[in-house]
């Protein structure tokens, strides 16, 4: 958490509807490849808000929710292993289990900028 906001990245699922936000009565799923942000700022703008600039988007959406703006987008994970300083830190670690989650995060990365190259490019603030 950063000044009130959230942000959640699904790296890897193992089925849709696995990783998602619940709010009272409201639902919302985040796919492989899509972030959620929530915040009590009411900007529409998901730059303004996130706690990873860092990470490239596309396809940003928003809703008011109560009190709080919830934000999702899909995301570069290949941007996200570059860029976040804790998910860099995959790539140095000697760890047999970090080695296994790269691993999986970049056949994700992989398999995602193949189904859906159309959706456009990312873009960091």
């Amino acid at each position: 958490m950063k000044n009130g906001v959230v942000a959640v990245l699904n790296l890897h699922d193992g089925h849709a509807g696995q990783v998602s936000l619940i709010s009272g009565k409201s639902r919302v799923d985040i796919m492989m490849g899509q972030q959620l942000v929530v915040g009590a700022n009411r900007s529409p703008n998901l730059a303004d808000v996130t706690p990873t600039p860092e990470i490239a988007v596309r396809n940003i959406k928003s809703v008011q929710l109560g009190d709080r703006r919830i934000f999702t987008a899909d995301f570069s994970i290949m941007s996200a292993l570059m860029n976040h300083n804790t998910l860099k830190g995959l790539a140095k670690s000697t760890s047999a289990e970090h080695k296994r989650h790269l691993t999986q995060f970049l056949k994700n990365a992989t398999v995602l900028s193949y189904v859906t190259a159309k959706h456009g490019s990312y873009k960091a603030k």
